[in-house]
């Protein structure tokens, strides 16, 4: 593992865990999760995801930076947007 992760209070949101792979920054979330369906539903011209895990984004810096901040930000408020 050793991935650095972002933990939000369990009651909002779910873990980002941060990963790399040649060429790609690897940005995953809890599989149980419908995060990444979401996302490949909304950005699906903006990056490529791999299953329900997650989300891959272009090691070279040229990528949808509004498109990723939402990305974030949903993922650590999940569970707070599921109550609504």
């Amino acid at each position: 593992m050793g991935q650095p992760s972002l933990v939000p209070p369990k009651r909002d949101g779910t873990t980002l865990r941060l990963g790399a792979r040649e060429g790609l920054c690897v940005l995953y979330v809890h599989c149980q999760t419908n995060l990444v369906e979401q996302w490949r539903s909304l950005f699906r011209s903006d990056f490529d995801f791999e299953d329900n895990r997650a989300v891959l984004i272009p090691a070279d810096g040229t990528y949808n930076t509004t498109a990723f901040d939402q990305i974030a930000a949903m993922a650590l408020c999940y569970h707070r947007d599921k109550r609504a």
